[in-house]
């Protein structure tokens, strides 16, 4: 399923219920640049089998809004550039997405200048290595809840807050911080 509506310019809306995606295991791209989708809901998509969903919505800059609240995802690797570039997106339910087997956060919300609020408080980081960019541009983004965050697999997370509003108000344990050297995450 990579690629599969990538490049989709005029694609507005999606309608995914019926949507069969049972032993997919990547779907890398599946979105890239469909310039004109403006919201789509995932909750009753399958993603038990994903392992990768890189780039999905990378280059989504008219995606104002994404629900992925019941979608069953543990066993995603790599969420890398999920939402890069997705200019206009104000509004993400993650629901109880699991990120248990989750190792590669790199730029995943990279130049989300329009979001204000992200609540991550579902996602179990103990296995991610990367997190480099994470929320570079993040420019309007005011309140970041990450209160389960653990840093304890870190390699990377050079500039994670580089370009990002730098009164943004980030609800953490003091624990996540411990693994962090300060003039490298921006």
């Amino acid at each position: 399923m990579n690629y599969l509506f990538s490049n989709c310019r005029n694609l507005e809306n999606i309608n995914l219920t019926a949507f069969e995606n049972t032993y997919i295991v990547s779907m890398s791209h599946m979105f890239e640049n469909c310039k004109s989708l403006k919201q789509i809901d995932l909750s009753s998509f399958n993603l038990w089998d994903v392992r990768d969903i890189q780039f999905m919505f990378s280059g989504c800059s008219s995606l104002r809004y994404i629900n992925f609240n019941n979608t069953s995802s543990s066993n995603i690797k790599y969420m890398n550039s999920l939402f890069f570039g997705c200019s206009s997106l104000t509004s993400i339910n993650f629901g109880d997405f699991n990120t248990n087997k989750a190792i590669n956060m790199s730029r995943m919300f990279y130049n989300c200048s329009s979001i204000t609020y992200l609540n991550l408080n579902s996602f179990n980081t103990s296995k991610v290595e990367r997190m480099d960019e994470m929320f570079y541009g993040c420019s309007s983004l005011k309140d970041l809840y990450i209160l389960n965050f653990d840093g304890s697999s870190l390699i990377n997370y050079t500039n994670m807050f580089k370009e990002a509003n730098k009164n943004m108000t980030i609800y953490t344990k003091y624990e996540f911080f411990q693994y962090l050297n300060r003039s490298e995450i921006g």
